[in-house]
């Protein structure tokens, strides 16, 4: 495989801001997953997670039609969804078919109607996670014998020390909502099930926990607007959350001494 280099690596290499970073991807330097296979800009990353959420629903739908078809039952309503979710669909493949390089970043810049918008935003800043070829950064320093000259260090220190301060603001965040919604999700389950959890493993009961807790925190966002559950693609490029796992809500239970009745803590 060939060798990779993290954007934040970069950025320290060269002595560079992010915007500089993003200067020489829209002129060839193509950003990478940690495999080294190219990864599609923002807006192309965009639809081709639309595209695979319609085509989920649609599958659904189709089978709420046949099943309703065989009840005997009404189908306009579904029919009319189906319809409308199909152009939606169509449309984006169209969109997406009129793209020759889907992983060609080349002139890629964010809407300036989409900077406030919190996906945008995230996967702006995600090329500093992404990796690039160590063989396509020796040929930029080779044409550019003065590239460590772009962006002064005391600039980069700023931009590291702002973004740093800012990450660790919302990850405490993030904490704190969390362990809020699973000490409220443990007060309203113990009251029908208190003497069900008394029979059940600790990652029995976590997992009655994240059913209940997952739904609300997957939407919910902190001050600094972000998500709790942090967005992110497997790599195959289907989309799934962080933050949250059987283990995390047993971690977060333990610290929780104020409860009458914790089975997650040793007395129990």
């Amino acid at each position: 495989m060939t060798d990779l280099i993290k954007g934040h690596e970069l950025l320290e290499r060269w002595n560079i801001d992010i915007f500089k970073l993003y200067d020489y991807i829209n002129k060839g330097l193509q950003p990478l997953n940690q495999t080294g296979k190219p990864i599609p800009p923002p807006n192309v990353t965009h639809m081709l997670k639309l595209l695979r959420a319609i085509k989920g629903e649609l599958q659904v739908m189709q089978r709420i039609e046949k099943l309703n078809k065989e009840a005997g039952e009404e189908t306009d309503d579904i029919n009319k969804l189906l319809t409308i979710r199909l152009r939606e669909a169509n449309r984006l493949e169209e969109k997406l078919n009129a793209i020759e390089d889907k992983t060609s970043w080349l002139n890629f810049k964010i809407p300036k109607d989409k900077l406030s918008d919190e996906d945008y935003y995230e996967n702006y800043y995600k090329v500093l996670d992404d990796h690039f070829s160590k063989d396509d950064v020796e040929k930029i320093e080779k044409n550019n014998p003065n590239i460590l000259k772009d962006f002064s260090k005391k600039a980069l220190k700023t931009f590291h020390k702002n973004r740093t301060e800012s990450a660790k603001e919302t990850t405490q965040q993030q904490e704190a909502i969390k362990e809020k919604f699973i000490r409220d999700a443990w007060i309203r389950l113990i009251k029908d099930k208190r003497e069900k959890f008394r029979t059940m493993s600790q990652n029995n009961i976590a997992k009655e926990i994240y059913d209940y807790v997952f739904p609300l925190l997957k939407i919910k966002k902190t001050e600094t607007k972000k998500h709790v559950l942090t967005r992110s693609v497997d790599r195959d490029g289907n989309p799934i959350l962080r933050g949250l796992s059987l283990d995390t809500i047993i971690d977060i239970m333990k610290k929780q001494t104020d409860f009458e009745f914790n089975p997650f803590l040793k007395k129990f």
